[in-house]
């Protein structure tokens, strides 16, 4: 019969790990994210995939046109307007567009100008 106990304590210990646990992911899911970090009305652009690394902000409604080349791989484009990424300095090699809102977690490019 105590072997009966053990089992139900360890088991209930077990449950109770593991809820917490959840919890805690729980949490840290409702942590801020790169795109709510990134300001209106401009285009953040990061060095590494998935919103890592120093932010690079950029306001095309203030200074529009074909930018030098930004180390970035991965966007976010809180503008109110589309904004084009190309891989070099005169804006003629195209290699993706990013919609009014929308961002890109990883760009096959690590060197990218905009407009």
């Amino acid at each position: 019969m105590p072997r009966t106990g053990t089992r139900t304590s360890v088991l209930a210990a077990t449950t109770a790990l593991i809820l917490g646990l959840l919890g805690s992911a729980a949490g840290t899911a409702d942590a801020a994210t790169p795109a709510d970090a990134c300001p209106q009305s401009v285009v953040c652009l990061y060095p590494q995939a998935n919103y890592q690394g120093t932010v690079e902000i950029m306001d095309f409604v203030a200074t529009p046109g074909c930018r030098s080349t930004i180390p970035a791989r991965s966007v976010i484009n809180n503008s109110a307007y589309p904004v084009g990424l190309y891989v070099d300095t005169e804006c003629t090699q195209y290699l993706d567009q990013v919609e009014a809102g929308g961002k890109r977690a990883s760009l096959i490019a690590s060197v990218v100008t905009a407009e």
